[in-house]
């Protein structure tokens, strides 16, 4: 069904879940969350020893993710009769089932790399079952600073579109062992343990690829210059930070996604753990503040001895507070052409100078390069 642009979902309380009338539909939108409940989807099972097979997959995943919800419908008698799914023989799903880790949270950056696929070569990470499905797992946007949404019809919801539309189907399920519909909720309440990759890597391992080669280093150009024509690391100290990063709005998709480059900076994994955190902890959030920052960085962290993270950040910010920082962080630019002329045209005369007269020109060339450079402004 089409909604106008100014359209929101509604809300409902985790308390209030258990009391919803279903048959009015329940669709769960997940916009940029920080965390989920672990969740799969399952709509190619074809018989039921692959059913058998996930289950047993699904017991050792609950190792580390905890107590899980399985829910559904099948077309097939026997697999309503012998294990309790709705039997819907019109819904073209041999078994059509969803699970749901309810008692833990994931990251969703951690969720959306473990179940990376390509419809060539499948899943690269090794642990997940073949059969899970690999198209509802829109959690983190790929661009910076976008949001992402993923739309969730609730397993005991049938499928509407409007009120008496002819498109509507039947098609709920039910959730075994009479668990309450809750347990269905991929969302977080926010005081679940947080599963990390010290933790989850013991049943997921991310493909590593050996393939890669080393990229060259090559200079990226900006509106500022060269990423290359800089003398110095750009070094903030805590305060200098602290005022950079209130040019920003302490969101959580500011965190991950906006503010990312700086993971990748000189900066060590504390001292952005301290300014992110009392950065973060003016913004209102729903997952806490220190725990979602610290994870972050001990997931998605590379001291890098580079200036490309300010630059990038640079031209985010309005123009007249990016001239300021320009104007006082970045220095001369170095005459690459020149210094080699100079130092060419030294090397020819050297045979006819002095050790000292070769010293003094020396130095009075590079200082007449220097005093010539072009100064950013």
């Amino acid at each position: 069904m089409m909604k106008p642009n100014y359209w929101k979902p509604l809300t409902i309380p985790f308390a209030d879940v258990d009391s919803y009338d279903f048959t009015d539909g329940f669709i769960e939108f997940l916009t940029s969350e920080e965390h989920v409940h672990l969740y799969f989807d399952f709509d190619s099972i074809t018989n039921e020893a692959e059913y058998q097979d996930i289950m047993k997959w699904l017991t050792n995943v609950s190792i580390v993710f905890g107590e899980y919800s399985v829910g559904g419908y099948t077309n097939d008698e026997h697999m309503n009769e012998q294990y309790g799914f709705r039997y819907y023989p019109d819904g073209n799903h041999f078994l059509s089932m969803h699970v749901v880790f309810y008692t833990t949270r994931i990251s969703t950056i951690d969720l959306v790399k473990i179940m990376k696929h390509t419809d060539k070569k499948g899943y690269s990470t090794k642990g997940v079952h073949k059969l899970c499905d690999p198209k509802v797992y829109k959690l983190v946007s790929s661009k910076m600073g976008y949001s992402s949404r993923q739309l969730f019809r609730h397993v005991i919801s049938d499928k509407i579109y409007k009120k008496d539309d002819e498109r509507n189907k039947l098609n709920h399920g039910v959730i075994l062992g009479d668990l309450p519909p809750s347990t269905q909720i991929i969302q977080t309440r926010g005081n679940e343990k947080i599963v990390t990759a010290s933790e989850w890597s013991v049943i997921f391992s991310l493909e590593i690829n050996d393939k890669k080669k080393d990229k060259q280093k090559t200079e990226q150009v900006n509106d500022y210059g060269t990423v290359n024509d800089y003398h110095d690391l750009i070094l903030f100290t805590s305060d200098e930070m602290n005022e950079f990063l209130d040019n920003f709005e302490p969101t959580f998709d500011n965190l991950m996604y906006t503010l990312g480059p700086l993971r990748f900076s000189p900066y060590s994994e504390e001292f952005l753990t301290e300014c992110f955190c009392k950065w973060y902890r003016k913004g209102i959030h729903m997952n806490g503040v220190d725990d979602v920052v610290i994870d972050m960085i001990s997931r998605n962290c590379k001291q890098e001895m580079t200036n490309k993270w300010f630059f990038s950040l640079l031209k985010l910010l309005d123009a007249s507070v990016a001239s300021n920082y320009k104007e006082k962080y970045l220095k001369v630019t170095i005459d690459y052409e020149s210094c080699t002329e100079t130092y060419n045209n030294l090397v020819k005369n050297a045979k006819n100078m002095s050790k000292a007269e070769l010293v003094t020109n020396i130095l009075h060339k590079f200082a007449a390069i220097s005093e010539t450079t072009d100064v950013i402004a």
